[in-house]
């Protein structure tokens, strides 16, 4: 029964029963009436407790999986779908996804979008490919093995990264991590990193 209809039953019958009380002749009239209506009061607020579904409002996103719960008192709580997908968390909405992920793409076609960010799921059982610099790689530099390299994902289970463009730089310094081996380069004309939030 919806908590406002309850209220609505709850003052008549409170009101009945202060009357019946105070009808009884008794010398100690204020003690029933006063014990009658802390029942009411208390059986009000039960039934009000009782309901908290019919209390609470739920709304669906365009994402169908995707759920916001708002309850009596405003606070909302949100259900989203599961993304336990290996590779980057924190990264925001990237400006678009890379279409057609190998192991061998790079980054070039989005040369000169400085600040762009974008997404590249790659495929499991990939296969490591030429990677130059640290922390920010040539933008021909194979993306999905330079996230091998960043720890962000395995060549064996792949994974979603992100990447922002970034201008190109006078040097990038290689390294060794994650079984991946990336080398020195000088002066190159486009970059990407791997943002972290």
């Amino acid at each position: 029964m919806p908590t406002a209809t309850v209220r609505r039953l709850a003052v008549p019958v409170l009101a009945a029963l202060v009357l019946v009380a105070g009808c009884g002749g008794d010398d100690d009239e204020g003690a029933p009436a006063t014990s009658t209506t802390t029942e009411a009061a208390s059986a009000e607020t039960s039934a009000s407790t009782t309901a908290p579904d019919e209390a609470a409002e739920t709304t669906t996103s365009a994402d169908p999986s995707s759920t916001t719960t708002t309850e009596a008192d405003g606070a909302t709580g949100s259900t989203a779908p599961d993304t336990a997908e290996p590779g980057q968390e924190g990264t925001g909405a990237p400006d678009e996804e890379a279409p057609d992920v190998t192991w061998d793409l790079d980054a070039t076609r989005y040369r000169g979008e400085d600040g762009t960010r974008v997404a590249f799921l790659c495929p499991p059982d990939g296969e490591v490919g030429a990677v130059w610099g640290t922390g920010t790689y040539t933008d021909d530099s194979s993306v999905c093995s330079a996230a091998v390299h960043a720890g962000l994902i395995s060549t064996v289970e792949g994974g979603r990264v992100v990447i922002e463009i970034a201008p190109g730089e006078g040097s990038y310094e290689g390294s060794e991590a994650n079984g991946v081996t990336a080398a020195d380069y000088g002066a190159w004309e486009g970059s990407f990193t791997f943002p972290r939030g």
